[in-house]
């Protein structure tokens, strides 16, 4: 990364013809930099996706985690993103939604307490799901079926 920043400062530099380190090579080589740090903030930024029975954790760089609805104790919205607490005492963190400390004295709720909650009620509705359908089959065992 540090030697695209340099060869490209110097192949503007050149066709500029700026030879000297004045403040039009800073300029450029200044502009050079911000296309370099949007590529490798997007290569870190994270996906957040919740589907029927997982979570989906995924950035640009092709790193990829998926938990399981069934193994999520517990969803808390913190300042690095939102923190799942799973079955086996295991914590992850889920950095693509991070809690902005901007204006903590309003009423709305952030979008990482929003994620929670909802990954909170779909581990609660995946709760119940396996609940009635343990229930069903013991019914059905009963009954003889």
């Amino acid at each position: 990364m540090l030697l695209y920043l340099y060869l490209a400062g110097r192949i503007v530099r050149g066709w500029i013809g700026a030879d000297d380190e004045g403040t039009v090579s800073l300029i450029v080589q200044g502009l050079m930099v911000v296309p370099a740090v949007l590529v490798v903030r997007a290569a870190w930024r994270e996906t957040l996706t919740l589907t029927d029975d997982a979570v989906i954790v995924e950035n640009f760089a092709g790193a990829r985690r998926e938990v399981p609805l069934a193994q999520v104790e517990l969803a808390t919205a913190r300042l690095g993103g939102v923190r799942l607490r799973l079955a086996d005492g295991e914590q992850t963190t889920a950095a693509a939604v991070m809690r902005v400390v901007v204006n903590p004295w309003r009423r709305k709720p952030r979008p990482s307490e929003e994620t929670a909650r909802l990954i909170n009620e779909a581990v609660r509705r995946e709760r119940l799901r396996r609940l009635l359908t343990a229930v069903c089959a013991v019914q059905q065992g009963r009954s003889g079926r």
